[in-house]
């Protein structure tokens, strides 16, 4: 079983249950960018009360959940660690939070292919915002690869005074001009 096929387990159990999601991290980035090997998937929820329990049956017994949410710092919001058992695959559900971009990238999320099935994923533009914002808290060479690969593939077709109107609300606004100058040198 490869990743994206234990990915669309977890999103029929999300489906069956009711909860909303919408995926992002590097998945997402590979659908608009250029495509690089992860470990995880991540994945952010939109719970209401009582439905971790049953999220919980619904992924039984082929996924491990870890009883204790997280607070996840990049991200400033909670997280729930799902384990494929047979792979060892990580799946982590965020929390939507009340954050302005995470509200609105969510109510902007699309559906589009993954192995056959349509699934949410976030926009291009929300997946650089998103990419930007973690870079610039977390300084990872992940991100900065990703963001590149999106600009790189999607390039014009992009809504770039959306990206520029969250980059100035995130501050990163800088961050996102030096990459841009960067990639036209090239």
């Amino acid at each position: 079983m490869n990743q994206a096929e234990i990915l669309l387990r977890v999103i029929d159990a999300l489906e069956i249950v009711g909860i909303p999601y919408v995926l992002f991290g590097s998945f997402a980035s590979n659908v608009y960018g250029i495509m690089r090997a992860t470990l995880d998937a991540d994945i952010v929820i939109q719970t209401a009360h009582g439905q971790h329990t049953t999220l919980r049956t619904a992924l039984l017994p082929e996924f491990s959940i870890d009883p204790q949410m997280q607070f996840e710092t990049v991200s400033g919001t909670v997280k729930t660690a799902v384990t494929h058992n047979a792979t060892v695959f990580l799946i982590e559900l965020f929390e939507l939070s009340a954050d302005p971009h995470d509200q609105a990238r969510f109510a902007r999320r699309q559906k589009l292919p993954l192995e056959n099935r349509d699934v949410y994923v976030l926009t291009p533009e929300d997946v650089l915002v998103t990419k930007l914002n973690w870079l610039q808290i977390a300084n990872r060479g992940k991100d900065l690869a990703d963001i590149k690969g999106v600009i790189a593939v999607q390039g014009d077709a992009l809504d770039w005074p959306y990206i520029e109107n969250w980059c100035e609300y995130h501050d990163s606004q800088r961050l996102l001009e030096k990459i841009r100058a960067e990639l036209s040198q090239k």
